[in-house]
């Protein structure tokens, strides 16, 4: 038993290294002449591992070419303090503007107190002693109503200024939104209007029920008022436009015009066809009636 088995061991290894030997047929095609010859003679192939694939290799700036691991370290630490510069630049650069921005804010409200210290100072100096008095009467029941009147002069150069902003931004917008009207924005007419509206105490109605609207409501009043001759005027120039036109088609087809064959004849001393009518200048030419 144990002599059989030994026996059969050579045959065993003498397979498997038959088997490493063996190539698929259908690889015979894929082989070298010299790998051929090698199978031929019972040698064993070497396999071929493939190389793995490689990615193609970034390319480096010119900036860096050519230069040594050292320059290159040393380059980056230089842009590093740069970059570090230009931050704290940029920061010095925002708080000079805030810095900026608030002493701007400051000067104004600094102009604003001190015009209205004066005004208030001016205003106290002008009173006489029994305002003064009444002023300090009032000012112990009610301070807001006694402060009002003198709040009101200060604010009025500030409001006065605000309206006429206000006033000339809403101008602008009708100029433009009422442009190809057929009654555009007239300032002086909406002037008059507006003007008509004010009261003898000094007060206008249009500005006390619309406040700066009250622009676009004197503007309607004078588009109302004279929408009627617009379009009537509009009428007349397409009417003037469309005839003078025709004129120019009835000398234009009298240019080319050639008497035909049994056709009326003009009768003589009618032949200026500058003062003919059209009527008469469409007959002549065949022109059939509508």
């Amino acid at each position: 038993m144990t002599e059989e088995k030994t026996n059969n061991q050579p045959l065993d290894s003498d397979k498997e290294q038959s088997s490493e030997g063996l190539v698929e047929a259908e690889d015979y095609d894929k082989l070298s002449t010299e790998d051929l010859k090698k199978l031929a003679k019972g040698e064993k192939l070497t396999p071929v591992t493939p190389a793995p694939a490689t990615e193609p290799a970034e390319e480096l700036p010119d900036y860096v070419k050519g230069k040594t691991a050292e320059e290159i370290a040393k380059d980056y630490v230089n842009l590093r303090k740069k970059l570090d510069e230009q931050g704290k630049e940029v920061g010095e650069l925002r708080k000079f503007k805030d810095e900026a921005v608030t002493l701007d804010n400051q000067m104004k409200q600094y102009q604003i107190d001190n015009t209205s210290r004066h005004i208030m100072k001016s205003e106290v100096k002008k009173m006489t002693d029994e305002e003064k008095q009444r002023f300090y009467d009032v000012f112990s029941e009610d301070p807001v109503e006694a402060l009002m009147p003198y709040i009101e002069k200060m604010t009025k150069p500030l409001a006065v200024v605000q309206a006429r902003q206000a006033n000339e931004n809403e101008i602008s917008r009708l100029k433009e939104k009422y442009r190809d009207s057929r009654v555009p924005y007239d300032q002086k007419a909406v002037d008059k209007i507006i003007a008509s509206h004010t009261g003898a105490d000094g007060r206008n109605k249009l500005f006390d029920i619309h406040g700066t609207k009250a622009f676009e409501e004197a503007y309607k009043i004078h588009r109302d008022a004279n929408l009627d001759a617009a379009i009537e005027r509009e009428k007349k120039e397409f009417q003037e436009k469309a005839l003078k036109e025709a004129e120019e088609q009835a000398k234009k087809k009298l240019s080319t015009y050639t008497e035909p064959q049994g056709a009326a004849s003009v009768p003589s001393g009618s032949t200026d066809y500058e003062t003919m009518p059209i009527e008469e200048l469409e007959r002549l030419i065949g022109k059939p009636k509508d």
